[in-house]
């Protein structure tokens, strides 16, 4: 279920990114080329944005297992293993 939050919360932050840079660039590129379609290529821009929900999950997954691996914490301290 974390992989999937840091999947979606990556998606999510993707739309904002992508509506301010289109906010930045459209009228730029109006101005600079006359078109409203800027000139960039799409291997620069591609690769952060598929690149970053593999990092969030693969560091959620990571900080996630840890964390089940450790003991848990208590108010008195760390709980004991009752056999």
């Amino acid at each position: 279920m974390p992989a999937w939050e840091a999947v979606l919360t990556c998606v999510i932050a993707l739309l904002p990114a992508a509506l301010v840079c289109a906010a930045v660039l459209v009228p730029l590129s109006i101005a600079v080329t006359g078109s409203a379609v800027p000139a960039l290529a799409g291997g620069p821009l591609a690769a952060p944005a598929a690149g970053a929900p593999l990092v969030a999950v693969a560091t959620t997954t990571f900080v996630g297992r840890s964390a089940m691996r450790s003991a848990a914490a208590t108010p008195g301290g760390l709980a004991r293993a009752v056999s």
